[in-house]
């Protein structure tokens, strides 16, 4: 099953959680409780004395997207397991590669995201013209499976898998 992402108000309440030095607004937004303390208030004479603006150090804004697909189409096109990705010495190497390593559950995210770009591309290439089906089966290991493949007549030798079902029997029978 998949993960379900973490709302911001969920994300709020665990940082208050663990942060005793915040609370949280009624609109569910993070406040400090250390306003007055001095240490607090250095903090706010050092940023206005920056010319760059400062951001907390729990959040980093980080562009993933494009590294992310890049990883995953690797990995799914090598038959390389998703879960790889939370291996100490693939994290090394794209850590000394200067690449932050998504997670494991953003990597899977990006798969149907990058199923559903594909499958949009397939139904472009197919809109409009003159198919062709084939089904197929196959049975490995004792189970059966029954492939449907999709082409267009303009380009018989190019087809598609469009679906794989598991049978419980063979369709002949």
């Amino acid at each position: 099953m998949p993960k379900v992402k973490e709302s911001n108000a969920a994300k709020v309440k665990a940082i208050v959680n663990e942060f005793k030095d915040f609370t949280i607004s009624p609109t569910e937004k993070l406040f400090c409780q250390h306003l007055a303390t001095l240490k607090h208030k250095k903090g706010i004479e050092a940023r206005t004395t920056r010319s760059s603006a400062l951001q907390q150090a729990f959040i980093h804004p980080v562009q993933l997207n494009n590294f992310t697909s890049q990883l995953v189409r690797a990995f799914a096109s090598s038959d390389i397991p998703l879960v790889k990705v939370q291996h100490l010495s693939i994290r090394k190497l794209f850590v000394d590669l200067g690449k932050t390593v998504p997670s494991e559950s953003a990597c899977r995210q990006k798969v149907f995201e990058l199923s559903e770009a594909d499958n949009q591309k397939l139904l472009d290439k197919l809109s409009e013209k003159e198919l062709f089906f084939v089904m197929d089966e196959t049975d490995l290991r004792g189970k059966k499976f029954l492939h449907t493949l999709c082409g267009t007549l303009d380009k018989p030798d190019s087809c598609f898998l469009v679906k794989c079902s598991v049978l419980d029997r063979s369709p002949n029978s």
